[in-house]
């Protein structure tokens, strides 16, 4: 009777090998994966029947294993935070001074044909110029010749711009008859 039975559970167990390895080939008749102990046996049911094993039974991970794959995902993930922090100032300071530029250049050709009064300094606030803070000023420019003599009519235009921390300058000589 025990010879029997250890018979049984060889046949059963190899049954159940043959079964798991026609499950991991992909072989599947009408909806339902062959098994010689379940013969309309479905696949949720095949998978709840496990094979003998020789020693404990491990599956999934160890804590310890998650929480190293949890701590590669976090310096992983600080990494790319600050990559992308980076990205995001560097694109916000390449647009800031773009936005300077454009408006140094602007207000280059204004004045130019409406330059402010000589002597004088012209303010623009930056809340009355979408954010950027523009001073011109318009003064004589003394330059001689190699003989000495004193060029007239020359004037310096300088202009000034202020945005988000950000400073830049330009200038630019003119000449203006009848001063």
């Amino acid at each position: 009777n025990l010879m029997k039975q250890t018979e049984e559970r060889r046949s059963e167990s190899r049954m159940q090998e043959i079964c798991l390895s026609g499950l991991m080939r992909g072989r599947e008749v009408g909806g339902y994966w062959p098994c010689a102990s379940h013969p309309v046996a479905s696949l949720p049911t095949l998978l709840r029947h496990r094979l003998p094993s020789a020693g404990p039974s491990h599956s999934g991970f160890s804590l310890f294993e998650a929480l190293i794959a949890m701590g590669v995902f976090a310096l992983a993930f600080g990494g790319l935070a600050l990559a992308l922090d980076s990205s995001i100032g560097a694109g916000v300071e390449a647009r800031n001074v773009a936005r300077m530029r454009r408006e140094l250049e602007s207000r280059i050709a204004f004045c130019m044909v409406v330059p402010p009064d000589p002597g004088t300094r012209r303010v623009i606030e930056a809340k009355d110029n979408r954010g950027v803070r523009v001073e011109e000023t318009f003064e004589p420019y003394l330059v001689k010749t190699a003989e000495g003599i004193e060029l007239q009519d020359l004037w310096n235009l300088t202009i000034k711009v202020e945005a988000d921390g950000l400073h830049a300058e330009a200038g630019t000589v003119v000449l203006r008859q009848g001063e």
